[in-house]
């Protein structure tokens, strides 16, 4: 800068007097520190957020091939005659519960599908460090409502009509 410099005041206020082609205005001291203390907590946020924002758009790319199937209502009574409608409907609230899903999506899932295919698409390996417990949940809200012990009669490929099954 040209001109005449001159410190206003004390050296503790932020900015200086800076006389320039005969025009006088205050200049920030430090301007790079000044800023970057305020502009570094929403940069932070607005990262957090945009990154949580990413992982729930993949998170629903990998579901919504079960989400947005038909009704498997009729599936479960065939499997299970001697089931009521309510019972099914009240087992698979429990396990949309259980795993953070939509509650309006519940009559999607089928007697035939795995729970642990249900469990990656949710938590894909590559990706997941940590999950939301949704298996321990899960087995918690069975033992809870049908005393039932998923971990007795646990496998990989176990299905959620074998869990219905056990249920009754």
């Amino acid at each position: 800068m040209h001109g005449f410099s001159a410190v206003d005041g004390p050296a503790s206020r932020p900015y200086h007097l800076v006389v320039q082609r005969g025009h006088a205005r205050f200049v920030a001291r430090h301007r790079a520190s000044s800023v970057m203390p305020i502009m570094r907590g929403p940069t932070i946020i607005f990262c957090g957020v945009a990154i949580g924002v990413c992982f729930e758009i993949a998170r629903r790319r990998r579901l919504a091939p079960l989400l947005t199937r038909k009704c498997a209502g009729r599936e479960w009574l065939e499997q299970f005659p001697n089931a009521s409608a309510r019972d099914v409907r009240e087992f698979l609230k429990l396990f949309v519960d259980a795993f953070a899903l939509p509650s309006k999506s519940y009559l999607s899932f089928r007697p035939t599908d795995q729970i642990m295919a249900i469990y990656r698409a949710i938590n894909p390996a590559k990706w997941t460090a940590v999950d939301a417990m949704e298996l321990e949940i899960f087995e918690q809200l069975l033992r809870q409502r049908y005393a039932l012990a998923l971990d007795k009669v646990w496998r990989d490929d176990l299905t959620l009509g074998e869990v219905f099954g056990g249920t009754g």
